[in-house]
């Protein structure tokens, strides 16, 4: 079992690295933390997330390639994802939906060169509810995903 996993930053090639590192400062809240000719590094604190690559002759292309469905960012807690809801509304940023994972709810929209971004809250669960019922269905749930796909393989 992985115990203590974390992921390094993301990195998104971009056609103008300084355009989306506004967005992701404005909109998203992250720091710039460095910035040279053709790259942006942002991130929180210290940590960095995420590192704009600018390509020369950059294209946007017409459906989002990055190679992943998402770039997800996790906030502290459910009032700071309802801040930062509140926060999209008042820049009248576009959301492409909202989504409750049970164990998480989650807003999901896309930065101006169309990559898709997930911000989200994990919910906090109490044990009774980690024992019984949602943790118990989600798991036979698996069970029967994976029995399922090894009975057909």
């Amino acid at each position: 079992m992985i115990n203590d996993m974390t992921v390094g930053k993301v990195v998104l090639k971009t056609k103008n690295h300084k355009k989306l590192a506004a967005f992701y400062h404005e909109i998203i809240g992250l720091k710039i933390l460095a910035q040279e000719s053709a790259k942006t590094i942002l991130g929180v604190g210290d940590t960095a997330l995420l590192e704009l690559l600018e390509v020369a002759d950059g294209v946007i292309p017409k459906q989002a390639k990055t190679g992943l469905y998402h770039t997800a960012f996790l906030l502290p807690t459910r009032a700071e994802l309802g801040s930062f809801l509140q926060h999209l509304l008042e820049s009248e940023y576009p959301l492409d939906g909202a989504g409750d994972h049970i164990f998480s709810e989650a807003l999901y929209f896309r930065d101006p060169e169309g990559n898709g971004i997930e911000v989200y809250a994990d919910r906090l669960m109490n044990g009774n509810a980690m024992k019984t019922g949602i943790c118990q269905w989600q798991q036979i749930r698996l069970m029967v995903t994976v029995c399922s796909w090894l009975a057909r393989n």
